[in-house]
Protein backbone atom coordinates (compact mmCIF):
# COMPACT_ATOMS: atom_id res chain seq x y z
CA UNK A 1 0.00 0.00 0.00
CA UNK A 2 2.83 2.42 0.79
CA UNK A 3 4.26 1.83 -2.68
CA UNK A 4 0.86 2.33 -4.31
CA UNK A 5 0.25 5.56 -2.40
CA UNK A 6 3.67 6.91 -3.39
CA UNK A 7 3.05 6.01 -7.03
CA UNK A 8 -0.37 7.71 -7.09
CA UNK A 9 0.95 10.78 -5.30
CA UNK A 10 3.66 11.18 -7.94
CA UNK A 11 1.09 10.94 -10.76
CA UNK A 12 -1.10 13.56 -9.08
CA UNK A 13 1.87 15.89 -8.59
CA UNK A 14 2.61 15.50 -12.29
CA UNK A 15 -0.98 16.54 -13.08
CA UNK A 16 -1.94 13.19 -14.58
CA UNK A 17 -4.73 12.24 -12.15
CA UNK A 18 -7.07 14.03 -9.77
CA UNK A 19 -7.31 13.48 -6.02
CA UNK A 20 -10.39 11.23 -6.14
CA UNK A 21 -10.04 7.47 -5.67
CA UNK A 22 -12.77 4.84 -5.98
CA UNK A 23 -11.85 1.83 -3.85
CA UNK A 24 -13.53 -1.54 -3.39
CA UNK A 25 -12.38 -4.56 -1.40
CA UNK A 26 -13.40 -8.15 -0.80
CA UNK A 27 -14.77 -8.63 2.73
CA UNK A 28 -12.09 -11.13 3.71
CA UNK A 29 -8.67 -10.86 5.35
CA UNK A 30 -6.84 -9.74 2.22
CA UNK A 31 -9.31 -7.00 1.36
CA UNK A 32 -9.91 -5.91 4.94
CA UNK A 33 -6.23 -5.52 5.78
CA UNK A 34 -5.21 -3.74 2.59
CA UNK A 35 -8.22 -1.44 2.39
CA UNK A 36 -7.68 -0.43 6.02
CA UNK A 37 -4.07 0.46 5.33
CA UNK A 38 -5.05 2.20 2.08
CA UNK A 39 -7.62 4.46 3.77
CA UNK A 40 -4.93 5.78 6.10
CA UNK A 41 -2.33 6.06 3.36
CA UNK A 42 -4.62 7.84 0.92
CA UNK A 43 -5.82 10.27 3.59
CA UNK A 44 -2.27 11.10 4.70
CA UNK A 45 -1.31 11.76 1.06
CA UNK A 46 -4.25 14.14 0.54
CA UNK A 47 -6.43 11.84 -1.56
CA UNK A 48 -10.20 11.64 -1.22
CA UNK A 49 -12.10 8.36 -1.33
CA UNK A 50 -15.04 9.38 -3.48
CA UNK A 51 -16.23 5.76 -3.35
CA UNK A 52 -15.40 3.11 -0.76
CA UNK A 53 -17.26 -0.19 -0.68
CA UNK A 54 -16.63 -3.80 0.33
CA UNK A 55 -18.39 -6.81 -1.13
CA UNK A 56 -18.92 -10.38 0.17
CA UNK A 57 -16.48 -13.07 -0.91
CA UNK A 58 -17.90 -15.05 -3.81
CA UNK A 59 -19.72 -12.08 -5.36
CA UNK A 60 -19.71 -12.33 -9.16
CA UNK A 61 -22.20 -9.65 -10.19
CA UNK A 62 -20.09 -6.56 -9.63
CA UNK A 63 -21.83 -4.47 -12.30
CA UNK A 64 -23.66 -2.24 -9.76
CA UNK A 65 -20.37 -1.48 -8.01
CA UNK A 66 -18.70 -0.69 -11.34
CA UNK A 67 -21.56 1.67 -12.22
CA UNK A 68 -21.25 3.51 -8.90
CA UNK A 69 -17.46 3.77 -9.16
CA UNK A 70 -17.79 5.09 -12.71
CA UNK A 71 -20.05 7.88 -11.47
CA UNK A 72 -17.80 8.81 -8.54
CA UNK A 73 -15.60 11.25 -10.45
CA UNK A 74 -12.43 9.32 -9.59
CA UNK A 75 -9.51 9.06 -12.00
CA UNK A 76 -8.19 6.09 -10.02
CA UNK A 77 -9.94 2.78 -9.34
CA UNK A 78 -8.42 0.46 -6.73
CA UNK A 79 -9.78 -3.03 -6.05
CA UNK A 80 -8.33 -5.36 -3.45
CA UNK A 81 -9.85 -8.41 -5.09
CA UNK A 82 -9.37 -12.17 -5.30
CA UNK A 83 -8.82 -13.87 -8.71
CA UNK A 84 -12.49 -14.64 -9.53
CA UNK A 85 -13.44 -11.07 -8.60
CA UNK A 86 -10.53 -9.67 -10.62
CA UNK A 87 -11.73 -11.51 -13.72
CA UNK A 88 -15.33 -10.38 -13.18
CA UNK A 89 -14.29 -6.76 -12.54
CA UNK A 90 -12.28 -6.69 -15.74
CA UNK A 91 -15.05 -8.21 -17.83
CA UNK A 92 -17.78 -6.02 -16.35
CA UNK A 93 -15.67 -2.85 -16.58
CA UNK A 94 -15.21 -3.59 -20.27
CA UNK A 95 -18.97 -4.04 -20.73
CA UNK A 96 -19.62 -0.76 -18.91
CA UNK A 97 -16.83 1.07 -20.82
CA UNK A 98 -15.35 1.98 -17.44
CA UNK A 99 -11.70 2.79 -18.12
CA UNK A 100 -10.34 5.10 -15.41
CA UNK A 101 -6.92 6.63 -15.91
CA UNK A 102 -5.50 4.17 -13.38
CA UNK A 103 -7.07 0.75 -12.83
CA UNK A 104 -5.44 -1.23 -10.02
CA UNK A 105 -6.95 -4.67 -9.43
CA UNK A 106 -6.03 -7.42 -6.98
CA UNK A 107 -4.79 -10.98 -7.27
CA UNK A 108 -5.01 -12.48 -10.75
CA UNK A 109 -3.81 -9.65 -12.97
CA UNK A 110 -0.32 -11.18 -13.06
CA UNK A 111 -1.57 -14.72 -13.74
CA UNK A 112 -1.01 -16.16 -17.25
CA UNK A 113 -4.77 -16.64 -17.47
CA UNK A 114 -5.31 -12.88 -17.45
CA UNK A 115 -3.71 -11.95 -20.81
CA UNK A 116 -4.96 -15.23 -22.28
CA UNK A 117 -8.50 -14.20 -21.46
CA UNK A 118 -8.39 -10.46 -22.11
CA UNK A 119 -5.70 -10.09 -24.76
CA UNK A 120 -4.77 -6.49 -25.59
CA UNK A 121 -7.25 -5.22 -22.99
CA UNK A 122 -4.77 -5.94 -20.22
CA UNK A 123 -2.66 -2.99 -21.44
CA UNK A 124 -2.22 -0.38 -18.70
CA UNK A 125 -3.76 -2.57 -15.99
CA UNK A 126 -1.97 -2.49 -12.64
CA UNK A 127 -1.74 -4.90 -9.73
CA UNK A 128 0.55 -6.47 -7.19
CA UNK A 129 3.92 -7.77 -8.34
CA UNK A 130 5.76 -7.08 -11.56
CA UNK A 131 8.95 -8.24 -13.26
CA UNK A 132 12.07 -6.52 -14.50
CA UNK A 133 12.08 -6.49 -18.27
CA UNK A 134 15.89 -6.61 -18.42
CA UNK A 135 16.48 -9.42 -15.88
CA UNK A 136 17.86 -12.35 -17.91
CA UNK A 137 17.55 -14.75 -14.94
CA UNK A 138 13.81 -14.26 -14.52
CA UNK A 139 13.34 -14.50 -18.28
CA UNK A 140 15.16 -17.86 -18.27
CA UNK A 141 13.02 -18.99 -15.32
CA UNK A 142 9.84 -18.03 -17.21
CA UNK A 143 10.98 -19.93 -20.29
CA UNK A 144 11.79 -23.04 -18.25
CA UNK A 145 8.44 -22.80 -16.46
CA UNK A 146 6.63 -22.58 -19.80
CA UNK A 147 8.59 -25.55 -21.13
CA UNK A 148 7.73 -27.70 -18.10
CA UNK A 149 4.10 -26.74 -17.55
CA UNK A 150 3.02 -25.48 -21.00
CA UNK A 151 2.11 -22.09 -19.53
CA UNK A 152 4.01 -19.17 -18.08
CA UNK A 153 4.41 -18.42 -14.37
CA UNK A 154 2.40 -15.83 -12.54
CA UNK A 155 4.14 -12.47 -12.45
CA UNK A 156 3.75 -11.89 -8.74
CA UNK A 157 4.73 -14.53 -6.20
CA UNK A 158 6.18 -17.31 -8.34
CA UNK A 159 9.65 -15.86 -8.75
CA UNK A 160 9.73 -14.87 -5.06
CA UNK A 161 8.90 -18.44 -4.03
CA UNK A 162 11.51 -19.82 -6.42
CA UNK A 163 14.14 -17.39 -5.15
CA UNK A 164 13.42 -18.41 -1.53
CA UNK A 165 14.05 -22.05 -2.45
CA UNK A 166 17.31 -21.07 -4.15
CA UNK A 167 18.34 -19.30 -0.95
CA UNK A 168 17.48 -22.39 1.12
CA UNK A 169 19.44 -24.62 -1.26
CA UNK A 170 22.53 -22.41 -1.06
CA UNK A 171 22.27 -22.12 2.74
CA UNK A 172 22.15 -25.92 3.13
CA UNK A 173 25.13 -26.32 0.78
CA UNK A 174 27.18 -23.78 2.73
CA UNK A 175 26.40 -25.34 6.10
CA UNK A 176 27.08 -28.79 4.68
CA UNK A 177 24.53 -30.66 6.77
CA UNK A 178 20.95 -30.48 8.02
CA UNK A 179 21.58 -28.23 11.02
CA UNK A 180 18.47 -26.09 11.34
CA UNK A 181 20.00 -23.44 13.61
CA UNK A 182 23.04 -23.04 11.36
CA UNK A 183 20.91 -22.93 8.20
CA UNK A 184 18.65 -20.27 9.73
CA UNK A 185 21.69 -18.19 10.70
CA UNK A 186 23.07 -18.48 7.16
CA UNK A 187 19.72 -17.39 5.70
CA UNK A 188 19.66 -14.41 8.07
CA UNK A 189 23.21 -13.26 7.36
CA UNK A 190 24.27 -14.58 3.95
CA UNK A 191 24.01 -13.14 0.44
CA UNK A 192 22.39 -15.34 -2.18
CA UNK A 193 22.30 -15.51 -5.97
CA UNK A 194 18.71 -15.94 -7.17
CA UNK A 195 16.52 -15.36 -10.21
CA UNK A 196 15.75 -11.96 -8.67
CA UNK A 197 19.42 -11.10 -8.37
CA UNK A 198 21.50 -10.98 -5.19
CA UNK A 199 19.41 -11.07 -2.01
CA UNK A 200 20.55 -10.30 1.52
CA UNK A 201 17.98 -10.18 4.30
CA UNK A 202 17.76 -7.27 6.72
CA UNK A 203 15.84 -8.12 9.89
CA UNK A 204 14.67 -11.30 8.12
CA UNK A 205 13.21 -9.30 5.22
CA UNK A 206 14.54 -8.75 1.69
CA UNK A 207 15.22 -5.14 0.78
CA UNK A 208 14.52 -3.94 -2.76
CA UNK A 209 14.50 -7.53 -3.99
CA UNK A 210 11.27 -7.47 -5.95
CA UNK A 211 8.56 -5.19 -7.27
CA UNK A 212 5.39 -4.50 -5.28
CA UNK A 213 3.41 -2.83 -8.07
CA UNK A 214 3.31 -3.93 -11.69
CA UNK A 215 1.66 -2.74 -14.90
CA UNK A 216 0.97 -4.46 -18.22
CA UNK A 217 2.99 -2.63 -20.86
CA UNK A 218 3.33 -3.99 -24.39
CA UNK A 219 2.44 -7.50 -23.26
CA UNK A 220 4.85 -7.57 -20.29
CA UNK A 221 3.88 -7.18 -16.63
CA UNK A 222 6.67 -4.81 -15.69
CA UNK A 223 7.55 -3.49 -12.24
CA UNK A 224 6.65 0.17 -11.70
CA UNK A 225 6.79 0.47 -7.91
CA UNK A 226 8.58 1.21 -5.75
CA UNK A 227 10.28 3.72 -8.03
CA UNK A 228 13.92 2.66 -7.88
CA UNK A 229 16.62 1.63 -10.33
CA UNK A 230 15.15 -0.60 -13.02
CA UNK A 231 11.55 0.47 -12.53
CA UNK A 232 9.54 1.27 -15.62
CA UNK A 233 7.69 4.57 -15.93
CA UNK A 234 3.96 4.32 -15.30
CA UNK A 235 1.85 4.61 -18.45
CA UNK A 236 -1.23 6.83 -18.00
CA UNK A 237 -4.03 6.84 -18.94
CA UNK A 238 -5.11 3.25 -19.29
CA UNK A 239 -6.27 2.76 -22.90
CA UNK A 240 -9.98 2.52 -23.63
CA UNK A 241 -11.33 -1.02 -23.86
CA UNK A 242 -11.19 -2.80 -27.19
CA UNK A 243 -14.62 -4.32 -27.82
Amino acid sequence: VDSLVALLKKQREDGKINSNIAMISVADGFGIDLSGAARKGFANAGFKLSYDKSYPIGTQDLAPIIAEAKGSGADTFVAFSYPPDTMALTEQSKVASFAPKIMFLGVGVGFPLYPQRFGANVEGGMSLGGWSRDNAATQAYAEKHTEMFKRGPDRWGSQVGYASLQMLEQAVERVGKIDRAAIIKELQTGTFDTVLGKIKLENNMPKDAFWLIGQWQDGFFVGVGPQRSGAAAVVIPKPAWKQ
